[in-house]
């Protein structure tokens, strides 16, 4: 070891864009350095940052510092009454391969939830069922909604509202594990129940409550907004690990998505691409665990190992992509060894248990009895060892945020939002999940009546309809919040889901405008909004004649209602 007085020891964006590795005891200055490291960041660089904080809420306390005010979003996970975010797990941006997304879902469910035995086939099989529902060609990669009409890809549609409802929801992924363990399983009795009841329960926690306003939700956070402004994701409200993991995968996996746009092994001439975006994963032991990713016998698999090695490879691959990442961490043994070894830069507070002091001995190029020094240091101070360096250098990290206590009531954290205007409120999920089967019913009969009657009978229909759905609300206290905007905004939403798969999907393209004019519709019963509603439809299912066509689906739909009856339905047993 070096301890030079008075010298002062940079890091460059070249060596944040190679990783970093901070470690260190509870208050050995952890936090304080990478602070510093962000200020720098913003005020000289003018770089953009995303924090990924699994506990507490120190980051947002950078509001205190003059260089971040106006400049730094904070969103709350898990808290939909401060500053929420959404983001749907199953949305592909434009140009990422549908199989390439359902991969890395399949490894964020594997990582995240102790999937065992038939259970991570059992994810995969219903991963791709959800997909091919609502329309999706996975192995062309072509939705029909994402077509021009020579056949080619138009991503123009990435634009139009309408092309959020061409996704699959945790719902459907829930209701598609149900289906399918009870149906086509060849498990019985017990024991496929108990794998139902295992994989049905971890997805029903992310679908209720402020976890499922998040994330079982059409609703998708424009990466872009994201990534060009410095963001704050406080996941403290999130109690479960589990659920923890589960989020910062879903971050890695879609940014690294969107960063592969621009990779420069496909874009030619671009070469490797500068630091660009900054990203800070702390506690990341929760999702980047120091488990076996070999397999454990020749009869057994690995997948939560197999799981953990594929975020470590995104990471690691991340540097190409102008995307520098920094993980903190308390227990550096806690943390996949991969991790470490990837990282350019390691800067290492103070450390007190022999097994952590041996793990960091060789990334800093010191001994295992040197590496003893680490119990030693006083807090802000930490060794720190880069690129071109023989041996690590003892340094003091400057202490120059200010910062102060900053409340959920504060301006600049009620005031973060996307210029992009969510598709429906959070009332609206609410009260889909409250009223799940009921609702869909109603949604039929109304979508149904709303083809095939006389636009003169719209305002009657609409009428009866809201009736209708106040007296399921009765008995779920829901009726108190009910309002002629939320009745609106909840038909539009289901017709646009049952417009999206099932008997109501033709796999054309969704018309332009179809939403807004739904909406109106149901709003004002206005005749001509009508007709033009009426026109969508044909265009959309391609036929001359609405009413037609739906006496078809009634057909459909009564036979299928049919088929799940049985027996035991028709008579009494006596």
């Amino acid at each position: 070891m070096v301890i030079l007085l008075r010298i002062h020891i940079s890091l460059s964006k070249k060596d944040l864009n190679k990783h970093l590795f901070v470690c260190g005891l509870t208050g050995s200055g952890k936090t304080t350095t990478v602070k510093h490291i962000l200020k720098s960041l913003t005020q000289n660089e003018g770089l953009p940052f995303l924090v990924l904080e699994s506990a507490k809420r120190d980051y947002r306390q950078l509001l205190g510092d003059d260089v971040f005010k106006e400049k730094l979003n904070v969103f709350t996970i898990g808290d939909a009454t401060v500053s929420p975010i959404k983001f749907n797990p199953f949305y592909i941006q434009k140009g990422v391969y549908p199989l390439v997304h359902i991969d890395y879902l399949k490894a964020i469910f594997n990582a995240s939830f102790s999937l065992y035995g038939p259970m991570p086939h059992i994810v995969e099989k219903c991963l791709h069922s959800i997909y091919l529902k609502r329309g999706w060609n996975l192995t062309t990669g072509i939705h029909p909604n994402f077509v021009d009409k020579k056949g080619d890809d138009d991503k123009s549609r990435y634009d139009l509202q309408e092309h959020y409802y061409c996704f699959p929801t945790l719902t459907d992924l829930k209701d598609e594990v149900d289906k399918y363990v009870k149906n086509e399983l060849e498990y019985k009795g017990e024991l496929r129940d108990n794998i139902r009841t295992a994989i049905v329960a971890r997805l029903e926690s992310l679908c209720v409550g402020a976890k499922g306003l998040m994330f079982n939700t059409y609703d998708f956070y424009p990466l872009k907004d994201l990534l060009t402004n410095s963001t704050i994701l406080e996941m403290e409200n999130l109690a479960d690990d589990d659920d923890k993991a589960f989020f910062v995968g879903l971050m890695l996996v879609l940014i690294s998505e969107y960063r592969q746009r621009d990779n420069p092994a496909i874009n030619p001439g671009r070469g490797d691409k500068e630091l660009q975006h900054f990203i800070v994963i702390e506690e990341a032991h929760r999702l980047l665990k120091n488990v076996e990713t070999e397999r454990t016998s020749e009869m057994m698999g690995n997948p939560k190992g197999k799981a953990v090695e594929v975020f470590c490879n995104v990471i690691s691959e991340m540097r190409s992509l102008g995307q520098g990442v920094a993980v903190v961490e308390q227990i550096p043994t806690k943390i996949s060894p991969d991790v470490i070894k990837n990282s350019n830069t390691k800067i290492v507070h103070r450390l007190v248990a022999r097994d952590d002091q041996s793990l960091l001995a060789g990334s800093l190029s010191i001994s295992d009895d040197d590496a003893l020094y680490l119990n030693r240091l006083n807090t802000g101070h930490a060794l720190c060892h880069k690129e071109g360096m023989e041996r690590p250098v003892e340094c003091i990290v400057i202490d120059d945020v200010k910062s102060h206590a900053i409340g959920d009531d504060n301006y600049n954290i009620r005031r973060t939002k996307s210029d992009q205007k969510p598709l429906h409120s959070f009332e609206t999920y609410e009260l889909a999940a409250l009223l799940k089967n009921d609702g869909k019913e109603l949604a039929v009969k109304f979508l149904n009546s709303l083809c095939t009657i006389d636009s003169s009978n719209m305002q009657e229909l609409v009428s009866l309809a809201e009736k209708e759905l106040r007296k399921l609300l009765v008995r779920g206290n829901f009726h108190k919040r009910f309002n002629e905007m939320l009745f609106a905004d909840y038909v539009t939403k289901q017709i646009l889901e049952l417009l999206s798969k099932g008997f109501y999907c033709k796999l054309h393209k969704f018309p332009e405008n179809l939403k807004q004019t739904l909406s109106e519709v149901i709003k004002e019963s206005d005749k001509k909004q009508h007709e033009k509603l009426r026109a969508y439809f044909r265009e959309l299912w391609n036929i001359s004649d609405v009413r037609t066509f739906i006496n078809e689906v009634v057909k459909n739909l009564a036979v299928e209602y049919l088929k799940k009856k049985k027996a035991a339905n028709y008579y009494w047993k006596c």
